[in-house]
């Protein structure tokens, strides 16, 4: 669904997936339902996804460590935060 297939049907990990014109638009309604704090952490989650998706790192690291210390078992959450850093360092 919108990432770039390879030969055997699956989207191909190695190549970013395409543009989504509508990603600062969902950026802009999480940022403010979580400035009136009516956000979960799977809300969370999302914001710090679609931050990373714009290169907004540093950011995004820090959100989503806010959606890991409310629901720490969201994997996704652990695997987002981890492309967000590299060793100790925010990217």
């Amino acid at each position: 669904a919108g990432h770039i297939q390879n030969d055997d049907g699956y989207p191909d990990p190695t190549k970013p997936p395409p543009a989504n014109d509508e990603i600062p638009v969902i950026k802009d309604q999480i940022s403010l339902l979580k400035e009136s704090g009516n956000i979960d952490s799977f809300l969370l989650y999302l914001y710090g996804v679609v931050l990373s998706r714009q290169n907004e790192r540093r950011k995004a690291a820090e959100i989503l460590v806010e959606s890991i210390n409310q629901f720490p078992y969201n994997w996704s959450a652990w695997l987002a935060f981890i492309e967000c850093v590299d060793g100790n360092e925010v990217k």
